[in-house]
C-alpha cells in the first residue's frame, strides 16, 4: 500500500508528504488542510527549531500566516514527554484561542516523538487539529492516534488523541538528526510485531 492509499483510508490524517526538499511545501499544505488558517503556534525545542522550526516560521510568515513560537526547554535541557509540557502548550494555545479568529489557529509540532506526542495530546485535549513537521526518523508513531505521556502521577500512559491532520517529513532535514535516532526508529518499528 502506498502512502497516498493509506492516507485515503485514514480518519484523522489527510496529508502526508515525505521526500527531499519538501519543507517549502509547509505553507501550501497548511493552507490546504486548514482552510482560512491565519495563525500557527510552532512548538519546537532548541535543536528542532534550528533543524526546521526557524525555516518553517519564515516560510509561513512569507505566506501571510502569523506565527507564535513556543520553545520547550529553551536552555537546551533534555526533556521527556511529561504531562507538565502538555499543560504548558495548552496554556500558550489557550492564550491564542481566546483571540479573534481563534478557529483559524493551527498548532504545529516541529520535532520527532516527544514533541509530536506533546502537541498531539495538547491539541487533542483542546479539540483542535494539528500538523507536524518531522525532524528525525526516530519513531514510527507520527500518525498514531495516541500519545505516550508521563502522567502527573509519574506513570507513562498512552493518551488517546487524534493523529495529525498533516505531516511533512523532509528527508534533508531528517538526515541532520543524530544518526542514532534512525536506529531508535528502526527498533521502534521492529519491536511492534513481537510486542504485539
Amino acid at each position: 500500500m502506498t502512502i497516498e492509499e493509506a492516507v485515503s483510508h485514514a480518519t484523522d490524517t489527510h496529508a502526508c508528504v515525505i521526500g527531499e526538499d519538501v519543507l517549502g511545501r509547509v505553507p501550501e499544505i497548511l493552507k490546504e488542510q486548514f482552510p482560512g488558517a491565519a495563525k500557527a503556534l510552532i512548538v519546537a525545542d532548541p535543536r528542532t527549531w534550528k533543524a526546521a522550526g526557524e525555516a518553517v516560521d519564515s516560510l509561513l510568515k512569507v505566506a501571510g500566516i502569523e506565527t507564535v513560537r513556543h520553545i520547550l526547554e529553551p536552555g537546551g535541557a533534555e526533556f521527556h514527554p511529561e504531562y507538565k509540557y502538555v499543560k504548558e502548550i495548552k496554556e500558550v494555545a489557550n492564550s491564542q484561542l481566546s483571540t479573534p479568529n481563534s478557529q483559524l489557529f493551527v498548532p504545529l509540532a516541529v520535532g520527532s516523538g516527544v514533541i509530536n506526542d506533546l502537541v498531539k495530546c495538547a491539541a487533542g485535549e483542546l479539540g483542535v487539529p494539528y500538523m507536524v513537521v518531522a525532524t528525525a526518523a526516530s519513531v514510527d508513531g507520527y500518525t498514531s492516534f495516541g500519545a505516550a505521556i508521563v502522567s502527573p502521577n509519574g506513570v507513562k500512559e498512552t493518551y488517546e488523541c487524534p493523529a495529525p491532520r498533516a505531516v511533512v517529513a523532509d528527508v534533508d532535514v531528517m538526515l541532520t538528526a543524530p544518526k542514532h535516532m534512525a536506529a531508535f526508529g528502526y527498533a521502534d518499528l521492529l519491536a511492534k510485531s513481537p510486542a504485539g
